[in-house]
């Protein structure tokens, strides 16, 4: 009864040993580590081109629509004769 007590539980370990050296090793996350994360942060630059409007340049069509009539108003000379 003894001898095969042994002998089963050595058979058992004998079978077990397999699936323990397939367990996976523990590794955590802070022991040995050397790597250093950088952020980098890159400012975007946006340059806005305006176009400026200048004497002797077209005037845009949907600028035309809208003409002032009282000129005294708005301190500007009247328009030559034949102009708006």
């Amino acid at each position: 009864m003894k001898k095969l007590i042994s002998a089963g539980i050595i058979g058992a370990s004998l079978l077990a040993m397999p699936a323990v050296s397939f367990a996976q090793p523990y590794h955590s996350p802070h022991r040995g580590s050397t790597h250093v994360q950088k952020h980098v942060v890159t400012k975007k630059i946006v340059v806005v081109k305006k176009h400026r409007w200048a004497r002797g340049h077209a005037l845009p069509s949907h600028y035309r629509r809208n003409y002032v009539t009282d000129y005294h108003r708005y301190h500007l000379r009247a328009p030559a004769p034949g102009q708006r």
